[in-house]
């Protein structure tokens, strides 16, 4: 219409028939006279009048770009997952290394006191002697199985002795320049220093090993690390630390193996009592009722662990004012360890003494 009205004759469309063609070319997607012509506006056309087709040939180079990027990325995920297969299987190697040199020093120490009468330090004294000796030419293998003696006699609370063994560990570890079982070594010493009384010198070996750890480092050491930096937390007093690498050390272990199952009752013992210090009953009952409830399913429901965690859990109740539902708990923990002819603990009676009266039952809370 523009063009059609245009001031200059020679600038308007010459006759009826040419503004009929080019009402024509606008119909059919075409470009027209009136437009000053351009290669942005005939590509727009020719888009437009093609639009179909095009739809369908953007949409195959679409699939086909997406293909080659899909092969890439597969290609090169594999090349990934090739690395850590590889990297697994030896990990899977060097485990079963040290599951089968473990269970052959076991076997072997419980064969060679057939007839005597077994005491557990001086079994490890001879466990020491024998790896020592056994497995002098391999200081990976020696320093694991020295950590796993060590780690016993902590249990049995020589820590002299403890550190000692850790400390040759420590010696084979370095030999070995495995980081993961230095890792491991280190971060038990920090946990036995603390728990010896040497608060500074333990924080500042475990801050050490864990500013070299990241979350891609090995599972068994940051494992380890995370168990034995609860232990140390809650010999320092701080609950919320100590909760914290509980927590890591769980979602490691995640659904644990057989051999794990220990580890993660006592890992959620120990979060119920870093709440109970941060004073969240809740959350501590909660969290020994999932450490009870996993000693039940593997037959160790009435240990003397076990019985631990079901008198915290009176506690709580007892701490958080439900005294009708810790006298119930309490009483029936009595029940269960008399029905397995167990005597009455001391602990559970004087806790339920104390709250007996509240409920009227004073005459008893005397008994």
């Amino acid at each position: 219409l523009t063009k059609a009205m245009k001031k200059r004759r020679e600038e308007r469309y010459p006759s009826i028939e040419a503004l009929t063609a080019d009402i024509d070319r606008h119909l059919r997607g075409l470009p027209v006279l009136a437009q000053p012509d351009s290669l942005a506006y005939r590509a727009g056309k020719f888009v437009r009048r093609q639009r179909w087709p095009l739809a369908v040939s953007a949409l195959v180079f679409a699939v086909v770009l997406s293909g080659v990027v899909g092969t890439l990325t597969q290609a090169r995920r594999a090349e990934q997952q090739g690395r850590l297969a590889q990297i697994q299987r030896d990990q899977a190697l060097r485990e079963l290394a040290y599951a089968e040199a473990a269970d052959e020093l076991m076997r072997f120490l419980l064969s060679e006191q057939f007839g005597k009468a077994l005491t557990a330090s001086p079994l490890l004294l001879r466990a020491e002697q024998l790896v020592e000796r056994q497995f002098a030419d391999d200081p990976l293998l020696r320093a694991r199985l020295l950590l796993m003696v060590a780690d016993l006699y902590g249990e049995l609370n020589e820590f002299v002795r403890a550190e000692q063994v850790l400390l040759r560990a420590a010696e084979a570890a370095a030999g070995s320049a495995d980081a993961a079982v230095l890792a491991q070594v280190a971060c038990t010493l920090a946990a036995l220093e603390a728990a010896t009384g040497r608060a500074a010198a333990a924080k500042v070996r475990f801050d050490a090993v864990m500013a070299r750890l990241d979350t891609g480092a090995d599972p068994q050491a940051l494992l380890t690390c995370h168990i034995q930096g609860q232990a140390l937390h809650s010999n320092l007093g701080d609950a919320a630390a100590a909760l914290a690498h509980a927590q890591a050390a769980l979602r490691l272990i995640g659904t644990p193996r057989p051999g794990q199952r220990t580890n993660a009752i006592f890992l959620n013992a120990a979060m119920g009592d870093a709440y109970s210090q941060l004073g969240d009953a809740g959350k501590a009952i909660n969290a020994y009722q999932r450490a009870i409830e996993a000693f039940v399913l593997i037959g160790r429901g009435n240990t003397t662990a076990a019985a631990v965690l079901k008198n915290n859990v009176g506690v709580m109740l007892m701490r958080s004012g439900q005294i009708r539902r810790a006298v119930e708990h309490f009483e029936a923990q009595l029940l269960e360890a008399r029905r397995h002819d167990a005597d009455d603990d001391p602990v559970v009676l004087i806790n339920l003494g104390r709250l007996l009266p509240a409920l009227g039952r004073a005459e008893e809370a005397k008994a």
